[in-house]
Protein backbone atom coordinates (compact mmCIF):
# COMPACT_ATOMS: atom_id res chain seq x y z
CA UNK A 1 0.00 0.00 0.00
CA UNK A 2 2.68 2.32 0.61
CA UNK A 3 3.19 3.10 -3.26
CA UNK A 4 -0.20 3.84 -3.37
CA UNK A 5 -0.38 6.03 -0.15
CA UNK A 6 2.56 7.64 -1.86
CA UNK A 7 0.68 8.51 -5.35
CA UNK A 8 -2.29 9.49 -3.64
CA UNK A 9 -1.42 10.89 -0.64
CA UNK A 10 -5.06 11.85 1.51
CA UNK A 11 -6.92 11.69 -1.56
CA UNK A 12 -7.03 7.47 -0.69
CA UNK A 13 -7.96 5.45 1.98
CA UNK A 14 -8.56 1.78 2.56
CA UNK A 15 -9.61 -0.17 5.65
CA UNK A 16 -9.67 -4.32 5.43
CA UNK A 17 -9.85 -6.81 8.02
CA UNK A 18 -10.51 -10.11 8.35
CA UNK A 19 -13.60 -12.20 8.59
CA UNK A 20 -14.85 -12.46 11.73
CA UNK A 21 -12.59 -11.20 13.59
CA UNK A 22 -13.11 -6.99 14.58
CA UNK A 23 -9.72 -6.35 16.14
CA UNK A 24 -7.77 -7.15 12.90
CA UNK A 25 -9.24 -3.76 11.06
CA UNK A 26 -6.24 -1.95 9.58
CA UNK A 27 -6.54 1.43 8.00
CA UNK A 28 -4.53 3.88 5.80
CA UNK A 29 -4.95 6.96 4.40
CA UNK A 30 -7.77 10.02 4.63
CA UNK A 31 -9.68 7.74 7.62
CA UNK A 32 -11.68 10.41 8.85
CA UNK A 33 -15.28 10.56 8.87
CA UNK A 34 -16.65 10.37 5.48
CA UNK A 35 -20.38 10.31 3.55
CA UNK A 36 -21.43 7.15 3.10
CA UNK A 37 -23.25 7.91 0.39
CA UNK A 38 -24.80 4.76 -1.51
CA UNK A 39 -22.59 2.35 0.39
CA UNK A 40 -25.44 2.74 3.51
CA UNK A 41 -27.23 0.86 0.98
CA UNK A 42 -26.25 -2.34 2.58
CA UNK A 43 -27.19 -1.49 6.16
CA UNK A 44 -30.50 0.01 5.07
CA UNK A 45 -31.51 -3.06 3.11
CA UNK A 46 -30.58 -5.59 5.42
CA UNK A 47 -33.00 -3.54 8.11
CA UNK A 48 -35.49 -3.66 5.34
CA UNK A 49 -34.96 -7.28 5.45
CA UNK A 50 -35.24 -7.91 9.15
CA UNK A 51 -38.04 -5.29 9.50
CA UNK A 52 -40.44 -8.09 7.02
CA UNK A 53 -39.25 -10.56 8.90
CA UNK A 54 -40.35 -9.39 11.99
CA UNK A 55 -43.21 -8.02 10.82
CA UNK A 56 -43.71 -11.40 9.44
CA UNK A 57 -44.73 -9.72 5.39
CA UNK A 58 -42.81 -10.19 1.97
CA UNK A 59 -39.43 -8.49 2.19
CA UNK A 60 -39.41 -5.69 -0.60
CA UNK A 61 -37.25 -7.41 -2.67
CA UNK A 62 -37.17 -5.64 -5.91
CA UNK A 63 -36.29 -2.46 -4.15
CA UNK A 64 -33.48 -4.02 -2.62
CA UNK A 65 -32.13 -5.54 -5.49
CA UNK A 66 -32.86 -1.82 -7.55
CA UNK A 67 -31.29 -0.45 -4.60
CA UNK A 68 -28.11 -2.45 -4.38
CA UNK A 69 -27.38 -3.55 -8.19
CA UNK A 70 -28.17 -0.22 -9.84
CA UNK A 71 -28.14 2.18 -6.69
CA UNK A 72 -31.33 2.89 -7.05
CA UNK A 73 -32.38 6.15 -5.09
CA UNK A 74 -35.94 5.78 -5.30
CA UNK A 75 -35.49 2.33 -4.08
CA UNK A 76 -34.00 3.14 -1.25
CA UNK A 77 -36.01 6.27 -0.30
CA UNK A 78 -38.79 3.62 -0.25
CA UNK A 79 -37.08 1.18 1.79
CA UNK A 80 -36.12 3.63 4.39
CA UNK A 81 -39.66 4.87 4.67
CA UNK A 82 -40.64 1.29 4.89
CA UNK A 83 -39.15 1.48 7.80
CA UNK A 84 -40.93 4.40 8.98
CA UNK A 85 -38.13 6.85 7.68
CA UNK A 86 -36.40 9.45 10.40
CA UNK A 87 -35.57 8.55 13.46
CA UNK A 88 -37.23 5.27 13.16
CA UNK A 89 -35.38 4.22 9.74
CA UNK A 90 -32.37 5.72 11.76
CA UNK A 91 -32.77 3.19 14.66
CA UNK A 92 -33.35 0.21 12.07
CA UNK A 93 -30.03 0.88 10.18
CA UNK A 94 -27.77 1.87 13.33
CA UNK A 95 -28.94 -1.67 14.89
CA UNK A 96 -27.35 -3.04 11.68
CA UNK A 97 -24.14 -1.56 12.25
CA UNK A 98 -24.51 -2.16 15.80
CA UNK A 99 -25.00 -6.21 15.14
CA UNK A 100 -21.86 -5.52 13.21
CA UNK A 101 -19.53 -3.93 16.22
CA UNK A 102 -20.51 -0.51 15.29
CA UNK A 103 -21.10 1.37 18.04
CA UNK A 104 -19.55 4.80 17.03
CA UNK A 105 -21.94 5.77 13.68
CA UNK A 106 -25.05 7.38 14.41
CA UNK A 107 -27.28 7.53 10.91
CA UNK A 108 -28.35 10.71 9.89
CA UNK A 109 -31.98 10.57 10.36
CA UNK A 110 -32.75 14.08 8.98
CA UNK A 111 -31.96 15.67 5.26
CA UNK A 112 -29.06 18.10 5.58
CA UNK A 113 -27.71 18.85 1.87
CA UNK A 114 -31.07 18.89 -0.20
CA UNK A 115 -31.22 16.75 -2.30
CA UNK A 116 -29.29 14.08 -0.73
CA UNK A 117 -30.99 11.46 1.57
CA UNK A 118 -30.80 11.61 5.01
CA UNK A 119 -29.06 7.83 4.63
CA UNK A 120 -26.26 8.85 2.22
CA UNK A 121 -25.19 11.84 4.46
CA UNK A 122 -24.48 9.48 7.42
CA UNK A 123 -20.60 10.09 8.47
CA UNK A 124 -19.30 6.59 8.38
CA UNK A 125 -15.52 6.02 9.12
CA UNK A 126 -13.98 3.61 6.45
CA UNK A 127 -12.82 0.92 9.81
CA UNK A 128 -16.37 1.10 10.36
CA UNK A 129 -17.31 0.27 6.99
CA UNK A 130 -14.63 -2.26 6.73
CA UNK A 131 -16.53 -3.88 10.12
CA UNK A 132 -19.52 -4.23 8.30
CA UNK A 133 -18.28 -5.91 5.38
CA UNK A 134 -16.32 -8.36 7.00
CA UNK A 135 -19.20 -8.94 9.50
CA UNK A 136 -21.71 -9.64 6.71
CA UNK A 137 -21.95 -13.32 6.16
CA UNK A 138 -22.70 -13.26 9.84
CA UNK A 139 -25.48 -10.91 10.02
CA UNK A 140 -28.96 -11.91 10.36
CA UNK A 141 -31.10 -10.87 7.35
CA UNK A 142 -27.88 -10.38 5.19
CA UNK A 143 -28.07 -13.36 2.64
CA UNK A 144 -29.75 -11.95 -0.07
CA UNK A 145 -28.36 -8.43 0.33
CA UNK A 146 -25.35 -10.11 0.18
CA UNK A 147 -26.38 -11.84 -2.90
CA UNK A 148 -27.43 -8.77 -4.77
CA UNK A 149 -23.83 -7.02 -3.86
CA UNK A 150 -22.29 -10.32 -6.33
CA UNK A 151 -24.42 -9.02 -9.06
CA UNK A 152 -24.13 -5.13 -9.55
CA UNK A 153 -25.26 -3.84 -12.70
CA UNK A 154 -22.97 -1.80 -15.59
CA UNK A 155 -22.02 1.44 -14.07
CA UNK A 156 -21.96 -0.41 -10.33
CA UNK A 157 -19.17 -2.71 -11.92
CA UNK A 158 -15.91 -0.95 -10.64
CA UNK A 159 -13.21 -0.72 -8.35
CA UNK A 160 -12.78 -3.99 -6.32
CA UNK A 161 -16.80 -5.34 -7.61
CA UNK A 162 -14.82 -6.20 -11.09
CA UNK A 163 -13.57 -9.42 -9.95
CA UNK A 164 -16.09 -12.23 -9.65
CA UNK A 165 -17.15 -13.89 -6.69
CA UNK A 166 -16.75 -10.19 -4.32
CA UNK A 167 -19.93 -8.56 -2.82
CA UNK A 168 -19.61 -5.19 -3.02
CA UNK A 169 -21.48 -1.71 -3.25
CA UNK A 170 -20.35 1.70 -4.22
CA UNK A 171 -21.19 5.31 -3.64
CA UNK A 172 -20.28 8.83 -4.20
CA UNK A 173 -21.05 12.29 -4.13
CA UNK A 174 -19.92 16.13 -3.83
CA UNK A 175 -18.68 17.10 -0.68
CA UNK A 176 -19.35 20.81 0.29
CA UNK A 177 -16.01 21.89 -1.22
CA UNK A 178 -17.43 21.19 -4.85
CA UNK A 179 -15.33 17.73 -5.41
CA UNK A 180 -15.88 14.18 -5.35
CA UNK A 181 -16.21 11.55 -2.83
CA UNK A 182 -15.86 8.29 -4.11
CA UNK A 183 -16.41 5.12 -1.72
CA UNK A 184 -16.83 1.36 -2.10
CA UNK A 185 -17.30 -1.36 0.60
CA UNK A 186 -16.60 -5.14 -0.17
CA UNK A 187 -16.47 -8.70 0.94
CA UNK A 188 -13.79 -10.25 -1.28
CA UNK A 189 -13.67 -13.68 -0.93
CA UNK A 190 -10.00 -15.20 -0.46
Amino acid sequence: LAPVRDRFGDGLAVAWGPVGDPTQVRAVGATRDLEAWSTIKVPLSIAAVRHAQQSQSDAPGADIASAITQSDNAAADRLWNGLGGGEQAAQAVQQVLADAGDSETVVQPWQVRPPFSPFGQTDWPLSQAARLAFELPCLAGSESVLTQMRQLGGNQQWGLAVDDGVAAKGGWGPDTSGGYLVRQVALIPS
